[in-house]
């Protein structure tokens, strides 16, 4: 069983591992899809047996080089900060402490090629 540090080091490392796939692969990918990479590529179940690999950001790209994300691509970004969210999403993420967003990532997905692309509010994990 991990401890409680390694833990919160290996959580680190995935959001580390998640930033860097956003910016160098151009996927807008998030914690758990991150996570569920790499326990295929490892072939391990239990994440908590990775934590104690002392793996690096590094091993990880390595390993997720040529994984087939299903995820949107950015196509860019902009900075919009009186764009109002439609419907009700605005009020949910003024709820969750969010507010509106004044960055907004666009994007596409590839696995459809008919759906627009969206814009998504740009947020970012702190530890």
């Amino acid at each position: 069983m991990a401890t409680q540090k390694e833990l919160i080091a290996f959580n680190r490392l995935m959001a580390e591992v998640e930033e860097r796939l956003q910016e160098e692969r151009r996927l807008h990918v998030e914690y758990v899809q991150v996570l569920t990479a790499v326990m295929k590529v490892f072939d391990e179940p239990n994440p908590e047996k990775l934590c104690g690999l002392r793996l690096t950001a590094e091993d990880l790209l390595a390993k997720l080089a040529d994984y087939p994300f299903d995820a949107p691509v950015v196509l860019g970004s902009i900075e919009a900060p009186g764009l109002q969210i439609p419907g009700g999403m605005g009020r949910i993420r003024a709820a969750l402490g969010r507010g509106v967003g004044e960055q907004w990532k666009i994007l596409s997905h590839p696995a459809d090629p008919h759906f627009p692309p969206i814009l998504a509010p740009i947020t970012r994990l702190t530890t």
